[in-house]
C-alpha cells in the first residue's frame, strides 16, 4: 500500500508515517508539507493509494487543494484529516464525496479503523463530523 501524508504539521505527519508503518509493514509511506507541491507533481498521485489530507493549512487547504489535484488520483482514496470540524468543512467533505474525514484528536486505535475503512471500500466519519452534519454512525454520510 502506497500513502501519502499531506500536513503542514511535520510533528503530526512524521508520527502518523511511522504508526502507518508499524501497522503496515512493508507499506510505502511518502509526507509533504507543501501542499503547493502537489499541484506542480499531480502525475506522481497515481501511485498512491491513499491520500490523507489535513484540512487547515496555510495557503491552501486541504480541500480546495482536494478539489485541484482529484482528476490526477486515479483510485486513491482520501481521507480528509482535521483537528476541528465546521459546519463549512462539514459540507465541503460531503460535497466533495471524501472517503472518510478523521479528527485529530481522536485515538490510534480509531484512525487506523477509519484508514482500514476507507481502504476496503467503506467510508468512515467521525463522531465530532458526523454530530455537525446531524447523523448518527448508522447514518453517516457515504
Amino acid at each position: 500500500m502506497n500513502i501519502l501524508i499531506v500536513d503542514d504539521h511535520q510533528l503530526f505527519a512524521d508520527a502518523l508515517s511511522v504508526t502507518l508503518k508499524n501497522a503496515y509493514a512493508g507499506a510505502s509511506i511518502t509526507t509533504c508539507e507543501q501542499p503547493k507541491w502537489l499541484l506542480d507533481n499531480r502525475q506522481s498521485l497515481l501511485a498512491y493509494d491513499l491520500v490523507i489530507l489535513d484540512q487547515a493549512m496555510p495557503d491552501l487547504d486541504g480541500l480546495t487543494l482536494w478539489s485541484l489535484i482529484c482528476r490526477f488520483m486515479g483510485e486513491a482514496k482520501v481521507l480528509v484529516c482535521s483537528g476541528s470540524a465546521t459546519e463549512t468543512t462539514v459540507r465541503r467533505t460531503v460535497q466533495l464525496k471524501a472517503n472518510g474525514f478523521v479528527d485529530k484528536s481522536e485515538s490510534v486505535e480509531q484512525i487506523l479503523f477509519a484508514i482500514r475503512e476507507v481502504m476496503t471500500g467503506r467510508s468512515y466519519f467521525s463522531e465530532s463530523f458526523r454530530l455537525i452534519a446531524g447523523s448518527g454512525p448508522e447514518e453517516a454520510p457515504t
